[in-house]
């Protein structure tokens, strides 16, 4: 988790709001005030159709206890635990609490954390809707309308290198595309294109005015990806870039710019003691992208330093890219690498950043590194 200091309003009359999904079947709410017991409840009762085993409140934890397996659902209870998510979001946020950070604490589904912001008017209209990503190859749409599936169909038809749609259909509720390949499962060329497609899902969603709030971990199952909730806003058009991590010691800089690339070599140098095995560079269907292959194991440092450099490594290039107008939109799991050879199976899943140009000039950035016109 990374933090930024900045001035806050924040007082512990209103303490943050945790939602936790634990064991495979349990809600568990940490900090509710009394008040929004009931809304809570009536959320689970409404949107989790399967019912309710038992459920208890003390000292300020509400804890449901779920009928199924929420974290290890498929097909309907997978979209309902979506649904219920979306909706829990929306509850809290009509009661001024506004979703803030996502946790993982024990390496299975995320924790939700809300802080109280008096300026979100009470009872506000606010509309959400969700992406989620699923098996190898699955895209689903969900609470959005009409055109904005229209849309990231045409995003997908556009963007993706195998140009094909194999199936859409509706999906218990949902719109689900089953896309050519296996983006979500893949590595190399597929993998980068997999990170390219949701750079430009974020960028098409923010010009219909769905910003994306959070990239959230809630499915226990090996082949489930993130859940992206976008919360309707006014539109805006920003350019988005991608920081991929990949493999157990690479970094791929996907429709990065030119200086920010440069400025990234420099703090790698700088911050990373054992130096770069390697530096490429991949040509695509959209354009080119920097590869930095490092010494060492970042991702899997086990009981070395590694993982700490590294970690003090990408504390100084969010810094170092806010200070150039970048900064973190979502951190999220889109794309783990499997190669299924005789011998058995690698499987290595990292989260990769995406960055959304807002700077305070109207200063605009160059073109990113090799794009093509």
């Amino acid at each position: 988790m990374f933090l930024k200091r900045s001035p806050s309003n924040f007082s512990s009359v209103h303490p943050f709001v945790c939602v936790g999904l634990t064991r495979s079947d349990e809600l568990q709410i940490i900090n509710l005030p009394s008040q929004l017991i009931e809304p809570l409840k009536q959320v689970v009762y409404q949107f989790w159709t399967k019912g309710i085993q038992n459920e208890s409140y003390e000292n300020g934890v509400l804890e449901i206890k779920m009928a199924g397996k929420p974290l290890f659902a498929t097909d309907l209870q997978s979209v309902m635990v979506k649904v219920l998510l979306q909706n829990i979001i929306a509850t809290l946020h009509r009661f001024q609490y506004v979703y803030t950070v996502n946790v993982n604490l024990k390496s299975t589904a995320d924790s939700l954390y809300f802080r109280y912001d008096p300026n979100v008017p009470v009872n506000g209209a606010a509309q959400f809707c969700t992406i989620s990503l699923n098996r190898t190859d699955r895209l689903q749409v969900i609470c959005a309308p009409e055109a904005i599936v229209n849309m990231i169909r045409g995003v997908i038809q556009t963007v993706w290198s195998h140009g094909k749609i194999q199936e859409e259909k509706d999906h218990h509720g949902s719109w689900e595309f089953r896309i050519s390949g296996n983006p979500w499962h893949s590595w190399k060329e597929e993998s980068v294109m997999a990170r390219y497609l949701i750079l430009k899902i974020l960028e098409a969603m923010l010009e219909q005015g769905w910003h994306n709030i959070a990239a959230i971990d809630i499915s226990r199952r090996a082949t489930e990806k993130s859940v992206l909730i976008f919360q309707q806003r006014e539109p805006r058009r920003c350019p988005i870039m991608c920081l991929g991590l990949t493999d157990a010691e690479k970094f791929l800089l996907i429709n990065m710019p030119t200086q920010l690339v440069d400025l990234f070599k420099q703090i790698l140098l700088s911050r990373w003691p054992k130096g770069i095995r390697e530096e490429s560079v991949m040509n695509l269907s959209f354009g080119s992208v920097r590869q930095f292959m490092l010494k060492g194991w970042p991702w899997n440092g086990g009981l070395s330093n590694d993982a700490y450099h590294i970690r003090s490594f990408l504390c100084n290039i969010i810094e170092a890219f806010a200070g150039q107008g970048w900064r973190v939109l979502i951190a999220g799991d889109v794309s783990a690498k499997y190669i299924d050879q005789d011998k058995g199976s690698d499987h290595t899943d990292v989260h990769s950043f995406w960055f959304i140009y807002e700077p305070n000039t109207t200063q605009q950035p160059t073109a990113p590194n090799g794009e093509k016109s």
